[in-house]
């Protein structure tokens, strides 16, 4: 298991949580809040100062872009 903590995190759905915790099991959100009941063994990851946003796959991304430079000839409306 993995826990991220001290983070700003700005989740999918709902408020930002500041210090907030994610748990994160088989590559799976388990738990996200202010604490979140994580095992001793736990792999720590100290994230103070950053933003995490769990939930967002691939933030930037040009798919679906590929032609927006070329000429309008190529739009069939």
């Amino acid at each position: 298991m993995l826990l991220i903590k001290n983070a700003h995190i700005r989740p999918m759905a709902g408020e930002d949580i500041a210090n907030g915790e994610i748990l994160i099991d088989g590559g799976k959100i388990a738990g996200i809040g202010v604490k979140v009941d994580a095992p001793e063994d736990a792999e720590i990851i100290d994230a103070e100062g950053r933003l995490v946003t769990p939930g967002i796959v691939e933030a930037h991304c040009h798919l679906s872009l590929i032609h927006i430079s070329e000429p309008t000839r190529h739009l069939r409306i």
